[in-house]
């Protein structure tokens, strides 16, 4: 009677620690699946999404010299030229980039600048601009070193705040990258524009 009682409770025992291993088996492989679906290596990770701006007018020049054209001394822009820019660095493929300024508005007419691993960029509307990306290039960037870049100057709007804005010019605005494959989106970055003397920004 005895070692009947105990036979069936150590059955009973082994079917419970055979379905606790189960569900744990269960557990692991739903984990190792989710993260599989999640890797940073099937996603376009972006380490770098850098922005920039301009506190005086675009100058003579342009947009050809972002860093050191037209960000110090406090020029008023009154309807001068406002640059904006952003600089990527990017780990993954990616054929297409459009870039918004929420709240802003770009200039239909103005160059934009396209440079590294952008190939063309045109302004779809005055709120996005619409590149395309150089799959060429980009395999020279990630073979290389494993990542690529691209630059891309633009001008606000001539009655865009950023024209008009004697404090920060085009500097602090929220600039957003959305890069895309085929049409669809596989990393969106943004950040905050800078400007070397610009109001809250520490000097360079």
């Amino acid at each position: 009677m005895f070692l009947s009682c105990f036979n069936g409770s150590e059955m009973r025992f082994s079917r419970t620690l055979a379905l606790v291993g189960l569900t744990a088996l269960c557990a692991c492989v739903s984990v190792n699946v989710a993260a599989a679906k999640t890797s940073p290596a099937a996603q376009n990770v972006c380490p770098s999404v850098a922005a920039a701006g301009n506190l005086g007018g675009a100058g003579s020049s342009g947009q050809s010299n972002l860093s050191s054209v037209g960000v110090a001394g406090g020029v008023a822009l009154g309807a001068a030229k406002a640059v904006g820019g952003l600089t990527l660095e990017c780990e993954g493929y990616s054929n297409g980039l459009t870039i918004t300024a929420p709240g802003h508005t770009f200039s239909l007419t103005g160059k934009i600048l396209c440079q590294g691993a952008c190939a063309t960029c045109k302004a779809t509307s005055t709120t996005t601009l619409t590149c395309k990306l150089s799959e060429s290039q980009e395999k020279v960037g990630l073979k290389a070193v494993g990542n690529w870049q691209a630059t891309i100057n633009w001008l606000y709007a001539a009655k865009d705040e950023a024209a008009t804005n004697t404090k920060d010019g085009s500097c602090h605005i929220t600039i957003v990258a959305s890069l895309t494959v085929g049409g669809k989106s596989n990393f969106t970055g943004k950040d905050l524009s800078a400007c070397a003397y610009a109001a809250g920004d520490v000097l360079q």
